[in-house]
């Protein structure tokens, strides 16, 4: 019963990572300008968002893996949340709080792209990304598929997979010794961090490395928070301004 369940869990895996994350690892880079306000690059990111939601319930569901949302705190401690709840004080300040983090989080993912930068101004190696630019109505479209997008990659890559594996390696294969659990979470976040690094292939080799470090901040902030849309809204506004910043330089 162990092995067909350890089994079905290692191929529910494979489902989900050829159908979703192998792709981007063998995309070519696009000769034409990227447009994030067309209405099919509005509905495949939306499907992409559903996608990811129904990844993270089955994780919770099927196998009982974290997908840090708010409520799994309450349903830990129902009768603190509910005195929390109560109190508008508290509710203020975690709010400040996790806004707080949200910046400060953006402003780290910033401060790295900025780095890179100049970096490739000074190597005169800058590759210019080419966007078509959103007027009017179109900024709603923009907005709200940058915002889809951010989910996905934030339920898959930041909580499926390295959360996934570690299931896997430290729960099911029984790797009870702290050495083992060490170096069977280091091998997952690295594997992770490679994972979504690479993805961004497609955009050159700096984009591969601002996105190892991306990875790296935001995993940070989602383990220490516990707080899926924190990631969610700190990498919804780097994209957000990266769109700006590109939009204006054309």
């Amino acid at each position: 019963m162990k092995i067909r369940y350890l089994i079905g869990k290692i191929v529910l895996f494979s489902a989900i990572f050829s159908l979703f994350l192998l792709f981007p690892l063998f995309q070519k880079s696009a000769r034409e300008p990227m447009d994030f306000s067309t209405i099919p690059v509005f509905f495949m990111s939306l499907s992409e968002c559903l996608s990811g939601a129904v990844v993270l319930f089955l994780c919770k569901r099927l196998y009982s893996i974290p997908i840090y949302i708010q409520y799994e705190k309450c349903a830990a401690s129902p009768i603190n949340c509910k005195k929390k709840s109560q109190n508008k004080k508290i509710r203020a300040f975690l709010f400040l709080k996790d806004a707080g983090d949200v910046f400060l989080c953006f402003g780290i993912l910033c401060v790295f792209s900025a780095v890179l930068q100049v970096i490739a101004f000074l190597q005169q190696n800058e590759k210019m990304t080419m966007v078509i630019f959103p007027t009017g109505f179109k900024w709603i479209i923009c907005i709200c598929t940058l915002f889809f997008s951010a989910f996905y990659e934030e339920a898959l890559y930041r909580i499926f997979v390295p959360e996934y594996l570690l299931s896997i390696f430290i729960s099911d294969l029984k790797s009870n010794s702290a050495e083992m659990k060490k170096i069977s979470c280091i091998l997952c976040e690295l594997f992770t961090l490679l994972l979504f690094a690479l993805s961004h292939r497609y955009l050159g080799i700096l984009s591969v490395i601002n996105a190892a470090f991306a990875h790296i901040a935001l995993r940070f902030f989602l383990k220490k928070d516990k707080n899926l849309f924190i990631t969610v809204f700190a990498h919804f506004l780097y994209n957000l301004i990266s769109l700006l910043l590109i939009g204006a330089r054309q």
